[in-house]
Formats: structure tokens, C-alpha cells, sequence
């Protein structure tokens, strides 16, 4: 109701007080909200070429500076290089995903199998059943909080069927929540 007040009546919007601590984070989540990139044009994705490279690199760096925000150690180091993108980008495992014609997010998705996951014990894979894998995704920070992660997920789901295949394999870091989302 706030949101929508906020978006019908500004005047009555301004008015508003906030009575308790739940009222605050109420009116913060709402602020956030209507801060947020608004998806005004096409989605779309593609295979990456090298010319992507600075632009995925600068989507890495923002993903890497909101890692350390929140005190994860993923990526805190000098990995994903740019020589990694372009070693993808050779093999066709690297993808764009694209607000306009804008690179707004980056995914790297394996048709090879990953022997790093045959001694995983706990966890519940798909025995048997070819797969693909996702390496290294990320989205610009601009596109933080807007559905373009859901998109990019989707988009590599279709890349998966398009393949043949059924399943997608991922893993991350524990403390990396928006990619366990």
C-alpha cells in the first residue's frame, strides 16, 4: 500500500511518518525500490565476444565490491580474469545477457562435464543424466534487485534445452546469497 501510495498520491507519500522500526524498514525498502533501474527495454542474451570483455570486467569488479560488502571471500582475489572470459568466450561457454543494447550481466555456462563434482556427497545431483554448468555469473550493479537475474537464470535454462540436456549444475560460495536465490 505504501509503494502504491507512493507512486498514485507523492503528496500524501511526503506526509507519511514512520511509527515504529518496522514502519522504517518499510519506508527504506520502498525508497530502495523506486531507486532501482526500471527494465524499460528488450531483454535479450547472447554468446559473448572479446569486445564484451571490458564491460564483463566491469560487471566482475562490481560484483566483487559487493561480495566484500557483505563480508564474503568469493572472489576476492584476482579471479575471474579477463583472460578467463576470453578462454570462455573461445570455447562458446560465455554469454551475455542484455538490457537494449546494453551488457547488463554475464554467465559463463559449460556443456563439459565437471570432474570436481563427481566427490560431491552431499548435495542431491542428478545421477546419471548429462548436465550443464554454470562457472561464473554475475550482474552489473545497476541491474541489482531488478528481475535481470531471474532473466539471466532463465536464459540459461533455454540455452540447457537447447542442448539437449536437462539439468544445471551450480555452486557458489555459502555466504553468496543473492546467487543461492
Amino acid at each position: 500500500q505504501l509503494k502504491r501510495t507512493r507512486e498514485k498520491r507523492p503528496d500524501m507519500f511526503k506526509k507519511f511518518k514512520p511509527q515504529d522500526k518496522t514502519d522504517k524498514k518499510l519506508l527504506k525498502e520502498v525508497e530502495k525500490d523506486a531507486n532501482r533501474m526500471q527494465l524499460t527495454k528488450e531483454l535479450s542474451w547472447r554468446m559473448a565476444v572479446n569486445e564484451d570483455v571490458p564491460r564483463i570486467m566491469e560487471i566482475v569488479a562490481d560484483a566483487k565490491a559487493s561480495l566484500a560488502k557483505f563480508n564474503v571471500d568469493q572472489w576476492q582475489g584476482p579471479y575471474p580474469t579477463a583472460e578467463r572470459f576470453e578462454e570462455d568466450i573461445r570455447l562458446d561457454q560465455c554469454y551475455v545477457v542484455c538490457h537494449g543494447e546494453e551488457v547488463a550481466g554475464v554467465l559463463v555456462l559449460s556443456l563439459l562435464e565437471e570432474p570436481c563434482y563427481d566427490g560431491i556427497t552431499d548435495g542431491k545431483w542428478t545421477e546419471g543424466m548429462e548436465y550443464t554448468v554454470i562457472h561464473r555469473s554475475a550482474i552489473g550493479a545497476a541491474y541489482r534487485g531488478t528481475p535481470m537475474a531471474a532473466y539471466m537464470m532463465q536464459a540459461a535454462e533455454e540455452i540447457t534445452k537447447n542442448a539437449g540436456r536437462r539439468c544445471i549444475r551450480v555452486d557458489t560460495h555459502r555466504q553468496n546469497k543473492p546467487m543461492l536465490n
